[in-house]
Order: C-alpha cells, then structure tokens, then sequence
C-alpha cells in the first residue's frame, strides 16, 4: 500500500492485480493480468468542545479548519488546543491527524450613546449583548426629556429591549409647565394660571374694589 496526491486530497493507494481467464474459448491472451489501483481518501475526526456540548466530524487530510466553526450570537469566540485553554489553535494549520479544539466564549459588549442634542454634551454607556440599558437623566433644566429610537422622534425608545449592538437614544425635550397661584388673601377667591419654564407670567387685575392691588413673593409681603 502506498499513498500520492490526487487533486488535492491525500489518498492511499492499494495496488493489487487480476488475472483474465477465458472460459469456452481458444482466445489467449499475451499478458492475463491488469494491475488494478484502489484510493482511499484520507481522513481524520475533528473534535470540537463547545463546554456545554460536542461535535466530531472527519476532516479530510491536509485540509484546514473553518475559522468561524462555533460562531454564536453576541459573543466572541476563541478556540484552544488543550482543555486549559493556554494554547491557541492556528486555524492555518492543515490537518494531519485526530484533533480535539475547545472553545472560549466572551460576551461582546457595544455602546449605547445618548444623544441629547441642541450642543449638550452626550452621554455613553457600555452594555453586554443581551442587557438591558437604563435611561439616562435629562440635563436640560426646566424639561421632561423623553427618549427616542430615531432622531426624528418617531418611534419611542424601548428600554425592555435588550441591546443586540452599538445603539443611539435621542433625546426630546418638552418645557415643563408650572402653576402660578395668585392669592388675594382677605377671602377673595385665588387666581390660577399655567406658566411654560422660562416664560414670563403677566400679573393678575386686582378683585377689591377702591384699591391698587402689589404683588409680592411672600405671605409678609417684603419681596
């Protein structure tokens, strides 16, 4: 038995030979016996160790390994030579016998960018594949933000989602809305008036007939 390269697969060779009888004729033949060649390809098992689970197949000799074999969604994965996992596998290595791999995985982590916007200074976080992020507080004064999965604010943010890759938050801003309260005191019947933040609020006509009404921002009337 002896081995040679067919294309570009080792085979093994098994050479034996046959001999040609005629029967119920004179036909004779010069040379009765043809040399007859068997190939056999060569292969190996290749184990792969997944931790929770593994998986042999026969790799051909000669061959190399697919680099993406054990790819999962959301983590990175390395592949050792030795249970320990100290020796990494060159996946430009050609197969020349049984091997046995084990993986490493490593949760992947992306970031989340909040984008406040108006020139305010955005927010970043880092969160592992499949977690959840927490909103990030507003840093406008005197509004509600509310966050947003596009910047034209049309699809609110879903913070029960868990992040699956880098992700931007949008951020929009609402004035918040105050109640101003005029008292007249005296038992006259309170004003009431709803104020935008940073807006200004015009004062309230006086309800005591014969006087000219001041307004003060305290009960002793002294600001």
């Amino acid at each position: 038995i002896t081995t040679r390269l067919v294309g570009s697969e080792m085979c093994i060779r098994d050479r034996f030979m046959i001999r040609i009888v005629s029967r119920g004729s004179n036909v004779t033949y010069a040379n009765p016996y043809i040399l007859i060649d068997r190939l056999y390809e060569v292969k190996y098992n290749v184990t792969y160790n997944f931790g929770d689970s593994t998986q042999t197949v026969a790799v051909s000799e000669g061959d190399k390994l697919n680099p993406t074999v054990g790819s999962k969604e959301g983590y990175d994965v390395t592949w050792y030579t030795d249970e320990a996992r100290t020796q990494k596998y060159d996946f430009n290595t050609e197969i020349k016998g049984d091997t046995s791999l084990y993986a490493e995985y490593s949760i992947q982590s992306y970031k989340v960018t909040f984008n406040h916007g108006e020139g305010i200074e955005a927010d970043e976080v880092i969160v592992n594949y499949g977690e959840k992020v927490s909103a990030a507080e507003g840093k406008k004064e005197g509004y509600t933000v509310a966050w947003y999965a596009d910047a034209e604010f049309t699809t609110p943010f879903d913070f029960n989602v868990a992040i699956t890759g880098p992700t931007t938050v949008y951020a929009k801003y609402t004035a918040n809305t105050y109640k101003v309260t005029f008292v007249h005191g005296e038992g006259v019947e309170d004003e009431e008036v709803s104020v935008k933040y940073g807006e200004k609020v015009s004062a309230a006509e006086g309800k005591k007939e014969g006087y000219t009404v001041t307004w003060y921002a305290d009960a002793e009337c002294t600001t």
